[in-house]
């Protein structure tokens, strides 16, 4: 069985690819990291972000969530935590 875990956080650092990293010797580990897609060039429409988001929350298994000293609210990511419960 794959376990699904969801990245959530700030988009300035590098945690996603060090959380990403720590399990790349763990089988059957798949990841959804927000961070990888070019949100406003591939989605011109903002709003679809969310329902995006609502879908692979919903989808994972397990959420991270991680909180960035540069990110001025915290507002997402306790948006996308509250999804998850």
């Amino acid at each position: 069985m794959t376990v699904k875990i969801y990245l959530c956080g700030g988009l300035v650092t590098d945690w996603q690819d060090k959380t990403i990293e720590a399990f790349e010797d763990i089988p059957d580990v798949e990841f959804y990291n927000p961070k990888m897609f070019d949100i406003i060039g591939y989605y011109p429409e903002v709003h679809l972000y969310g329902p995006m988001d609502r879908y692979k929350v919903e989808d994972c298994d397990i959420i991270f969530g991680f909180l960035e000293a540069s990110n001025p609210t915290c507002v997402n990511v306790v948006g996308e935590m509250m999804l998850a419960k």
